[in-house]
């Protein structure tokens, strides 16, 4: 294919698109048109290919402001009567698309610290009051509270577990708990826990 079959193709799936230029990832499952027979060819990227093609090249999206984050976990909060856990965010990122992912939300620190966030948030508005009896209770500085109600270890509720293979000649496994334990079994030394595989 030669590059203005691409620059047309370009331009007619960014007509098919109310006039705005696809993403390389939609625009290659819509039109079968691979990087490959573009990049290196004809252009250095795709910001390079739309330019060509009379478009300003895709803006990456922003990050969410904090507060906006801090909001939408405490509006979900109130709706479910209960802190969320990772498939509530999931169910609710499905049903309202304005709603931010887990990834930006993971942004806003531990599981604790965006308890807290939302806790310190809900003390200031009124509409907010019941969020304060749905948050778990905050443990100690080493524990964090499970959305479910029960307390964890911060070892525990990392779920740092792992499988690790001892050597080539051995089939010798170990189940390592801690956070220590997981390095140590990263340099295929893991102490305790052993197991027969």
């Amino acid at each position: 294919m030669d590059k203005a079959q691409i620059v047309l193709e370009i331009q007619r799936t960014a007509s098919d698109n109310g006039g705005t230029p696809l993403g390389l990832g939609r625009f290659t499952r819509e039109t079968g048109i691979s990087m490959g027979s573009w990049r290196g060819k004809y252009w250095r990227n795709w910001s390079h290919a739309l330019q060509e093609a009379e478009f300003a090249a895709n803006r990456p999206k922003e990050a969410h402001e904090q507060s906006f984050l801090v909001l939408s976990l405490a509006r979900l909060t109130q709706k479910n009567r209960r802190f969320p856990t990772y498939a509530d965010m999931r169910l609710e990122k499905e049903t309202d698309k304005s709603f931010p992912s887990h990834h930006s939300l993971s942004r806003l620190g531990t599981l604790n610290e965006r308890i807290k966030l939302v806790r310190t948030y809900a003390k200031e508005p009124p509409e907010y009051g019941d969020v304060l009896e749905a948050l778990p209770k905050s443990q100690g500085p080493d524990d964090e509270e499970l959305p479910d109600g029960s307390a964890a270890t911060t070892k525990e509720a990392s779920g740092s577990f792992c499988l690790a293979r001892m050597s080539k000649r051995s089939r010798n496994a170990s189940l390592c708990r801690s956070k220590e334990q997981v390095r140590e079994s990263r340099e295929w030394k893991c102490k305790n826990w052993a197991m027969q595989a």
